[in-house]
């Protein structure tokens, strides 16, 4: 279960093979300095190439029942760091595309990627209308009529106030029509045209995803991120079942307790609950989008 993003890395990554020499300054000014692929979240790896294929034209997935043998995605230039005490990593998609002619079916497609930490969950996707969707799910308005026909926010189910519910986050956005934002857990993806290939690309790519995240309503994701919390996320994310989590609950202490009730977690509501009675009833206490959020911590493990 992936409850945050921030512990899971993946798993048998490529390592980086080279690095643009012009965009090595232009990171270290940032902060961040070079890593290879492992630093970015397994979780993030199907919606960054569904990302970068919709970008380039191409539909979210590669669906042919038969073996063309195309590489996997891959990833170069990484960068990663902290920035205004938000973790973040820049780098370069490489994701081969397919297509019928052999020639163009070995052509690698080029995007550019900036991951940064918010401070809580975000249920939200967003993306601009392109020719094909990134994502599938259920289309949730802002109320902005001319944002809304630009671009699309997709979630599984409206919960609680949205991150576009702000005019300066739509205004940042609306200047960009070749960025996707993917939203996993409490990690946010922007996946964009062009890749980086010189400093100034990078440093203002990264410095405008922060500026979008800044301007996010505070209710949506704090401003400060809070990492005090972090080694009960990490037993949090250890979480596969419903049983998990209710032995979790009754295996806290008073101390425990105080910082879960203040954590970014859908559990925090649970902070006081010390028996599976209790944490029934505090369940059934809860509205329907608080329920939709216990549930979907363990529907990710599955």
């Amino acid at each position: 279960m992936a409850l945050f993003g921030r512990h899971k890395k993946q798993a048998d990554a490529p390592a980086q093979t080279e690095v643009i020499a012009a965009l090595t300054p232009a990171a270290a000014s940032l902060g961040l300095h070079p890593a290879d692929s492992t630093v970015i979240d397994r979780d993030l790896l199907d919606p960054i190439k569904e990302a970068s294929r919709v970008l380039h034209g191409f539909t979210y997935r590669w669906t042919s029942t038969v073996d063309v043998g195309i590489p996997n995605m891959f990833f170069n230039d990484v960068f990663t760091g902290t920035i205004d005490g938000r973790a973040v990593t820049a780098a370069n998609v490489r994701t081969p595309m397919e297509a019928m002619s052999l020639e163009y079916m070995a052509k690698v497609h080029s995007t550019s990627l900036v991951i940064v930490e918010l401070s809580t969950l975000v249920p939200y996707s967003l993306e601009p209308r392109l020719k094909h969707h990134a994502f599938h799910g259920v289309e949730i308005p802002t109320g902005d009529a001319e944002f809304d026909a630009a671009f699309r926010v997709v979630g599984l189910i409206a919960l609680g106030e949205s991150p576009f519910s702000s005019p300066e986050v739509r205004q940042r956005i609306s200047a960009h029509h070749d960025w996707i934002f993917s939203f996993n857990d409490a990690v946010l993806a922007c996946i964009g045209l062009p890749a980086f290939t010189e400093a100034d690309e990078l440093t203002t790519r990264v410095q405008e995803v922060l500026g979008v995240v800044k301007a996010f309503p505070a209710s949506v994701a704090p401003s400060v991120v809070d990492h005090s919390v972090d080694d009960l996320l990490v037993r949090i994310d250890k979480l596969d079942t419903l049983e998990d989590g209710i032995a979790f609950l009754q295996s806290l202490s008073d101390a425990d307790r105080a910082r879960l009730a203040a954590s970014p977690t859908p559990l925090a509501k649970f902070a006081d609950v010390r028996t599976p009675d209790e944490a029934g009833e505090r369940f059934m206490s809860l509205d329907v989008n608080e329920r939709l959020q216990v549930l979907a911590m363990f529907e990710k493990s599955k």
